[in-house]
């Protein structure tokens, strides 16, 4: 594997095993592209997936913050101005909360693996597609083990939804960068 380059967050991704929950026969089946209410629950589950794996990827190569009006209330406008085009801003902050430090490490430092896992909750396949705009509780938080380098996205009817946007998968980055954000402020705490 190369190092990754300080404008490119493709090295981070190539250092980053993704575990699925399903059983490995269900990866050989077709990935389903539209829901339907006919479909099995792992079919629903590898769409799902699917869908996850591209959201976390859009969000990592993007550049800055995420340009929603949450994102800048939070971070207020100075630092969000500060941070626009910094292509290394996300790999950083993703880096640091799940190893707690926001290095990017160059490739002799690298953890043995940055596992990002995917768990399934909720009654699935829905039947009929599921208005984006319906207001949902917001998805289950990111469940990072900092202390092994890895988190767990769990996809739940919330998470669905926000995948069910589709790219950008604006409401996905949102929800990810707020985790990630403020890392620092909650990392060593003993919580």
């Amino acid at each position: 594997m190369r190092a990754p380059s300080p404008q490119d967050a493709r090295g981070l991704l190539e250092h980053i095993q993704f575990c699925s929950a399903l059983p490995d026969v269900v990866h050989f089946l077709p990935t389903p592209q539209v829901e339907s209410p006919h479909m099995s629950q792992d079919s629903c589950d590898l769409m799902f997936e699917s869908r996850a794996l591209q959201a976390f990827r859009t969000y990592l190569l993007g550049s800055g913050h995420p340009d929603d009006p949450d994102i800048r209330a939070m971070l207020g406008r100075d630092l969000f101005a500060r941070d626009v085009g910094d292509r290394m801003l996300r790999p950083r902050l993703f880096i640091g909360c799940l190893c707690g430090t926001d290095s990017v490490p160059d490739e002799q430092n690298w953890p043995k693996r940055i596992q990002v896992s995917f768990l399934h909750k909720g009654h699935r396949p829905l039947g009929d597609a599921i208005d984006v705009s319906i207001m949902l509780p917001p998805p289950s938080p990111l469940d990072v083990h900092a202390d092994f380098c890895s988190c767990t996205i769990i996809i739940d009817d919330a998470m669905r939804n926000l995948l069910r946007e589709g790219y950008p998968y604006m409401g996905f980055q949102v929800w990810m960068h707020a985790t990630i954000v403020q890392w620092d402020t909650w990392y060593d705490r003993g919580d």
